[in-house]
């Protein structure tokens, strides 16, 4: 029979291989983890900060990292794609917008799915702002834009775009000369103009339908 020194003596010994098992594990876990990053790590780089240098200052930093770089405008460095920190792979072509940046003639986008018209338009340099509204047929199309297709222009070109068959209809109250939080509309609102009163509208009151424009002022 055991005597209870035996079995403390058990107990310590059982205590000390748990402690080595655990150790082992959590080092194998360790090992494995480490393992992943070096993989990862292999072939990227980052992408350096050039924002305000001269493009030629950042060819040479983005140079040093393995990188290269399309410029677009001139002047300094406005802004990259992609941004700095990002992690990417070597020889990847960096995007320099710069202050003065070339007006672009503006590509023909209606009709196209909105995916495709905001990669185009990010190849092109341009910012994107995006309107929702309803349409009959099929949606993610682009209905509209602004400025116009054609147009030489540099900065943010709005996309109007269908979001699909409207669902819900009102008819129309009379909202002119209304404030904006009073109006509490289920149906799509278009607001055009600056303010927070309603100075006109389209369609006017009386006519049902699932969208509204405003047309605002103070």
């Amino acid at each position: 029979m055991w005597s209870a020194q035996d079995a403390k003596a058990g107990i310590e010994s059982m205590r000390g291989f748990l402690l080595v098992l655990a150790g082992l594990v959590l080092g194998g876990v360790f090992f494995l983890i480490l393992m992943r990053l070096s993989i990862e790590m292999v072939g990227t780089t980052t992408v350096p900060n050039v924002v305000g240098l001269t493009p030629e200052k950042a060819r040479a930093l983005l140079k040093h990292s393995h990188l290269s770089c399309e410029i677009i405008g001139s002047g300094r460095v406005l802004r990259t794609q992609p941004k700095a920190g990002e992690r990417v792979k070597e020889n990847r072509v960096v995007k320099l917008y710069c202050e003065e940046q070339k007006k672009m003639s503006v590509p023909n986008l209606v009709g196209v799915q909105l995916s495709m018209a905001e990669r185009i338009l990010k190849e092109y340099g341009y910012d994107i702002q995006k309107v929702f509204f309803p349409f009959k047929g099929s949606d993610g199309r682009v209905m509209g834009m602004f400025p116009e297709p054609g147009s030489s222009f540099s900065g943010t070109v709005t996309l109007l775009v269908d979001k699909g068959e409207p669902k819900i209809f009102e008819r129309l109250s009379d909202f002119r000369g209304m404030n904006l939080e009073r109006t509490d509309l289920k149906i799509d609102v278009l607001k055009v103009g600056q303010g927070r009163r309603v100075k006109d509208q389209y369609p006017k009151p009386g006519v049902i339908s699932s969208w509204v424009i405003f047309i605002l002022g103070r």
